[in-house]
């Protein structure tokens, strides 16, 4: 009985060693999220309005760097960076960017890439 209740002891305390030494939950390098372009505007000469969203499919709240594109099948023509703030779990947020593009607009597409960037952008008080 006695062996029992050590081994129940020292099986204890290595739970709380693994548990520290492994901190707090972290979110996965695999970057749960997706973005997509819902609207590309290329109407404009020299620009183009990109409607985009991003979907956190992670269990906590991220912010999120993403990169847009301009481009043909043979060439890119304009990018830019947008950044999306506090995006709860499981939610998805829709934002807008304008983006300076070169050349020409035919047969062009728009693509959105994110990245989880959990620092705060933006004006802070």
């Amino acid at each position: 009985m006695r062996y029992f209740a050590i081994t129940e002891a020292c099986l204890a305390v290595a739970a709380v060693v693994v548990g520290l030494a492994l901190g707090p939950p972290q979110a996965s390098s695999a970057e749960p999220v997706k973005a997509s372009v819902t609207r590309c505007v290329l109407s404009t000469q020299g620009a183009a309005q990109v409607t985009y969203t991003v979907t956190n499919a992670d269990r906590v709240t991220h912010g999120y760097r993403v990169e847009l594109t301009v481009a043909t099948d043979t060439a890119p023509l304009g990018w830019g960076i947008s950044l999306v703030n506090r995006v709860k779990p499981g939610a998805t947020a829709t934002a807008q960017a304008m983006l300076p593009v070169t050349g020409s607009q035919a047969e062009a597409r728009c693509t959105a890439r994110a990245r989880t960037n959990d620092g705060r952008s933006g004006h802070h008080g």
